[in-house]
């Protein structure tokens, strides 16, 4: 079979893996209701919203602006804080999302003047004023996203403060139609969040010593670790448990982990199943650890924090061509290194997304192998 056909073969198959595995997510939302209410003065604002707290709840009750007479007003902040949220200590915030009604007596030269973030009960963050016109009732807007932090830092704390909020004035686009006025309803906070990792690990190798595939991991940090489960495949996505290791617990030093596998396959695929004291588990990167018929031994390590490195235990100075696939099969890069007779050490051109699969092509004088590879996520 030809290199490319393997390759579009293995992906087919990676791929109806990937859509199982990914429905383990580890992001929780959690959406509150505001419950203070209240304006802020900008400076050169020319109306100003009335009964703010009427924003409350999705019950057609708005809170309204004056009327707006001529193109380029803007109101002043219509500030919504106290959303009550008990994000518990620990947790690693990863996104917020604002939620609103709008409407108008005039939609199409209605629209956003400015929408911000309240941390610390100041001002922050991106502004996320959109340019187009305002739609009716019954569409509610988002703004920002589950992985979207406004360029702030967040710790359960800020979430849950009573001065945690949002900020939204409203400006009038263009003039003629007569004066109108702006409505806001029922407005929301969606947090989403996670648990702290329980290990990071900074290290997975193999490499061949003796006839035996020698794995070797550290990981600088472990939370509530129990043990890890070694598993090995020889295509690569069916995987069996060959041995147990016990974790660390509770660590916050670097530690150093080794597991012998003393029956490989000619070429063998191995991965880490990482276990917390409460049953939760993770999987690791894939490390592959291939022979051929040069008389090397090929090792792909993954490290998720920086880069990609591929290791290659040469027998001869040689060159070696390297291409890589994303999980679609479109080539995502490639290049040529120069082997010394020894041990190699490259670092691939690929950013490491977590959770990403990518395959490697190996050609050295005309005989390719193909790497199959996923950047750490749990």
């Amino acid at each position: 079979m030809k290199t490319k056909n393997k390759i579009k073969a293995l992906i087919s198959i990676v791929f109806m893996f990937l859509i199982v595995f990914n429905t383990a997510a580890n992001a929780q939302p959690e959406e509150k209701e505001g419950n203070s209410f209240s304006t802020i003065d900008i400076p050169g604002h020319d109306v100003s919203w009335n009964d703010p707290s009427n924003a409350a709840f999705d019950d057609e009750i708005f809170a309204t602006t004056d009327n707006f007479s001529s193109g380029g007003e803007f109101s002043d902040y219509l500030v919504v804080t106290n959303f009550m949220f008990d994000v518990s200590e620990g947790k690693i915030i990863t996104g917020i999302e604002i939620i609103y009604d709008k409407d108008s007596e005039n939609k199409s030269k209605t629209h956003d003047h400015s929408v911000r973030i309240i941390k610390g009960g100041v001002i922050a963050g991106d502004e996320k004023a959109l340019s187009s016109s305002w739609q009716g009732q019954g569409n509610p807007l988002t703004y920002g996203s589950s992985s979207d932090l406004w360029s702030e830092t967040w710790t359960p704390a800020d979430i849950n403060s009573n001065d945690f909020g949002i900020a939204i004035s409203v400006e009038r686009h263009g003039n003629g139609g007569g004066s109108f006025r702006a409505k806001i309803d029922n407005v929301k906070i969606r947090v989403t969040y996670s648990e702290p990792l329980p290990i990071e690990l900074i290290l997975f190798t193999g490499e061949e010593i003796n006839g035996y595939n020698q794995l070797k991991w550290i990981t600088a940090s472990e939370t509530n670790n129990d043990y890890f489960t070694i598993e090995k495949s020889e295509d690569g996505i069916n995987y069996l448990p060959i041995g147990f290791i016990d974790g660390a617990g509770n660590s916050n030093t670097l530690t150093e982990y080794s597991f012998t596998d003393k029956e490989p396959y000619k070429n063998t695929y191995y991965r880490l199943k990482q276990t917390d004291f409460n049953g939760n588990y993770s999987y690791s990167a894939i490390v592959a650890v291939k022979r051929n018929n040069h008389g090397t031994t090929e090792v792909v390590l993954v490290n998720n924090n920086e880069n990609i490195n591929l290791f290659i235990k040469s027998g001869s100075e040689t060159d070696a061509n390297i291409s890589f696939y994303n999980i679609s099969g479109q080539l995502a890069g490639k290049e040529t290194i120069h082997l010394t007779k020894g041990e190699n050490n490259t670092s691939l051109n690929i950013q490491p997304v977590k959770g990403n699969i990518f395959f490697v092509v190996l050609n050295i004088e005309g005989s390719s192998e193909i790497y199959k590879f996923k950047t750490f996520a749990y």
